[in-house]
């Protein structure tokens, strides 16, 4: 079920809004193709898992974006995607400590 907005309300929204829902799913397949480029030969248990990580991915970035030209700077993605993947370990308490020092 979707909200119902007119455009007046798509506005006030900013950026963040459902108007953008298309950029939202191509970012996600682009990164769900980087995260299958980069692990070609991953196992299938961790493959599966794949388009989970791009949309978690995809959503963490969009909530730390402060504009749609920053969200979809296709240029910082790798980066991003790392920023993202290292928080999540730290979070875990799993990340390597010569990574943690290295951060």
């Amino acid at each position: 079920m979707y909200l119902k907005l007119n455009r007046r309300q798509i506005k006030l929204l900013g950026y963040k809004s459902y108007a953008n829902y298309p950029l939202r799913r191509l970012m996600i397949a682009v990164i769900f193709d980087l995260l299958r480029r980069r692990r070609p030969d991953a196992p299938a248990r961790v493959a599966r898992i794949f388009p989970l990580v791009a949309q978690k991915m995809e959503h963490w970035m969009f909530a730390q974006s402060s504009s749609r030209q920053e969200y979809s700077d296709l240029s910082t993605l790798t980066s991003r995607m790392a920023q993202y993947a290292r928080m999540t370990l730290e979070r875990a308490g799993r990340l390597h400590p010569r990574l943690a020092k290295a951060a």
